[in-house]
Parts: structure tokens; C-alpha cells; sequence
């Protein structure tokens, strides 16, 4: 018999939709998803759409290259191997810089896409995965915490900074296919002599090195092949967990949000030259591998804010003792964790049927609506490399 694999994005949905089920703490209301469609959100889709491309992804905020597109690709891998945890233990300061003359405030997901733009521009070395293969901390954090240039930092500070450098390590070196580990193994475990230098030169080549990151796309341009390769060469990017059902079966829940996201940001990116230069199709053909033809597939990519803003909307509902959790700043247990995530994947889901657009999209505007929001219960806190 012939077995065929299902798609990430149907094992997501299936896994989510199996939790929700299940759900002790969180519950989702159809009454107010109509409402917060008829009510809130239908003025945001001209706003936020593809044809409008620069408000999702903007050149004030974003790294885009018009004379090496590639450049491009390697600074949304980049910013989404660490784009998690933005907030801080025991009511330490955010993670804060400032941007520009204006002296405007910059915090969270935005700050460390303007961090990493002012790398891109000044470090010749940013799309070389040689350069992230042996990526020491306190080079991380002379990016991080930038005093000179654009954006310089203000206060705060990033958990998990020793997480990040490991994702991007796990970034550089299974791009360039030759990990390190391998090297260091040889040199200190089987005490194996190398007496050619130009022996270990070779895992630090950086001739024609970047193209290597194309690999990981698929010339059927297929989204969900591209998220079986992220997630296959990358752990920091396996965004699954195990959920108890009522009956006690035990199933693996998948959200692959970072994953998701990156695809999603290489389809905007691909729109965004499509609209502003497209001779640049033509003249850099790789960057049709960014033209997913599927990207309706993917979910919303469930993380802190849009959970908080469905939960302002009544659209997903938490019992007492979760709010109360949530209220205190408890960080919550990965139960109910799994269980906010998953709602708000089979909430969105309903939402973006009813306004006909893709959820990949509408995560973008309940995103920015978040933004724009006053709220009277903080987000949820968990401890995560996965958002």
C-alpha cells in the first residue's frame, strides 16, 4: 500500500484542531469571531495586503538589497533563526534601541530586524555561513547592543543570548555542509594529525559560499518542501511539543512558527521586488524560488501577541486560573501553552476563511492591530527558542 506523507501545514492544522478538542483552559468563540471580522477587521485587508507590500515589509526597518538580492535572503534567515523571547524575568527592562535622528524608540521583533539591517550594510561577511559557523557571543552582542551607527542601544536586555548564537552557529554551519563539530571531533577526539592547513581552511571557504543557502529551496516552488528542509537541517526551528488528549493518548503538536515565518517573509520579499525593481527577476533568477505557488497553505504563526489580541477580542477564552496566571506573570506551564497556541491557529484559520484571505497574511494584520492596541491583560509568558 502506498503511504503517502502529509503536508507540515495539514499536520499542523490536524494537531491543532485535535487540541482545541481537548482543551482544559482555553475555549474559542464563533459569535465573537463574527463580530471582530464585521467590527475591527475588514478596513485593515487594504492596508495590509500584497499589492501594499512596503507596509508588512518596509525598507525603513527591513534589510533589502537591490544590487545583491542574495544578501537579502540571508538576513530574513538570519533574523528568523533568533527572532524569539523579546521579554525579561523579574521586571527587568525590555530590550530597547533608538532609530535615527528622530531618535525614535525601537523594542522587540523591530529592533532586532534594524540591528541586523545595520549589520547587513557594514559587515562584507554577513551572507557567508563561515561567518555564522564560528559566530563567538561577543560579536552577537557587539550587534545587539550597538553604540555607534543609525540604531544604538538604550537599555534592556535579551534572554537567551547563549540560544541565539547556537541557532545561528546551527545557521552557518549546516549551510556550508561541513560542521564544525566534525573538525573538532578529528582534531580532539580521534586525535587524527592534520598536516595541511589547507585541510582546515576548507570548512571556512568563502568563495561562492553564499549561493549554498539556495539549496534549501525547492525549484518546484512548493512552501511546504520548503519547511520540511528548514525544519530537516535546522533543530532550532523543530517547533513541535506532546499533548495528553482526554483519553490519554499522547499526540505531537506542530506549529513550526519561526519556520512558517521565514517562508512568509521570503514570499514578501519576492513581492516587494516584484513591485519595486523587476528587472531584478530576470537579472537574479534564484530570486523566483522565493514565488511560493502555495502560500495559502501556511497557518498564522502563533506566538505572545496574537493570542493577546484575540483573547482582548473574546475571540479565544481562558478559564479563570489561566488568566489569573497570565495576569501575574506566571510563566505558564507547556499544557497550556500549547493549548493558547493551538487556538489561535483554529481561530485565524476561521477568521481568514471569512474575510478570503490567506492566514499567512492575516497574521501580519492581527499583528500590526496588536501593535496598535491597548491591552488589559499582558501576553502569556513561556521560555521558548521557538517564538
Amino acid at each position: 500500500m502506498l503511504t503517502v506523507n502529509k503536508k507540515i501545514t495539514d499536520k499542523i492544522r490536524g494537531s491543532a484542531n485535535k487540541v482545541v478538542s481537548n482543551a482544559k483552559y482555553v475555549s474559542i468563540s464563533d459569535k465573537a469571531i463574527d463580530d471582530f471580522v464585521n467590527n475591527d477587521l475588514k478596513n485593515y485587508i487594504k492596508t495590509y495586503n500584497y499589492d501594499n507590500v512596503e507596509n508588512i515589509l518596509s525598507v525603513n526597518y527591513h534589510y533589502i538589497d537591490f544590487e545583491n538580492p542574495l544578501r537579502s535572503i540571508w538576513y530574513f534567515f538570519v533574523l528568523d533563526t533568533i527572532n524569539f523571547c523579546f521579554w525579561n524575568l523579574n521586571a527587568r527592562d525590555k530590550w530597547t534601541l533608538i532609530k535615527g535622528d528622530n531618535e525614535e524608540i525601537v523594542s522587540g521583533y523591530l529592533a532586532l530586524a534594524l540591528v541586523l539591517k545595520q549589520e547587513a550594510i557594514s559587515n562584507p561577511l554577513f551572507d557567508k555561513p563561515s561567518y555564522w559557523a564560528k559566530l563567538f557571543k561577543g560579536e552577537l552582542l557587539r550587534m545587539l547592543y550597538p553604540l555607534y551607527g543609525n540604531v544604538k542601544y538604550l537599555k534592556g536586555e535579551l534572554m537567551l543570548l547563549e540560544e541565539r548564537v547556537t541557532n545561528l552557529r546551527e545557521l552557518g554551519e549546516n549551510i556550508l555542509g561541513k560542521p564544525l563539530v566534525k573538525l573538532y571531533q578529528k582534531l580532539f577526539i580521534s586525535k587524527q594529525e592534520i598536516k595541511n592547513i589547507n585541510e582546515i581552511r576548507t570548512y571556512f571557504r568563502e568563495d561562492d559560499e553564499s549561493n549554498k543557502i539556495l539549496n534549501l529551496f525547492d525549484k518546484s516552488l512548493d512552501v511546504n518542501k520548503f519547511l520540511d528542509n528548514i525544519i530537516y537541517n535546522f533543530k532550532s526551528y523543530n517547533d513541535k511539543a506532546d499533548y495528553v488528549l482526554k483519553d490519554g493518548e499522547v499526540i505531537q503538536v506542530y506549529f513550526y512558527k519561526r519556520a512558517q515565518l521565514l517562508a512568509h517573509d521570503l514570499y514578501l520579499l519576492y513581492k516587494f521586488y516584484e513591485k519595486n525593481s523587476k528587472d531584478l527577476l530576470n537579472k537574479f533568477p534564484y530570486l523566483k524560488l522565493l514565488n511560493f505557488k502555495n502560500i495559502n497553505d501556511l497557518t498564522v504563526f502563533a506566538d505572545y501577541k496574537l493570542p493577546q489580541l484575540l483573547e482582548y477580542k473574546k475571540v479565544i477564552n481562558y478559564t479563570d486560573d489561566l488568566r489569573n496566571e497570565i495576569n501575574q506573570g506566571v510563566i505558564i506551564s507547556k499544557e497550556k501553552e500549547i493549548e493558547i497556541r493551538a487556538a489561535t491557529i483554529v481561530a485565524c484559520e476561521k477568521i481568514a476563511k471569512k474575510l478570503n484571505i490567506y492566514e499567512a497574511l492575516l497574521d501580519n494584520i492581527l499583528w500590526n492591530v496588536a501593535k496598535a492596541t491597548q491591552f488589559n491583560l499582558p501576553y502569556h509568558k513561556s521560555i521558548s527558542i521557538y517564538y
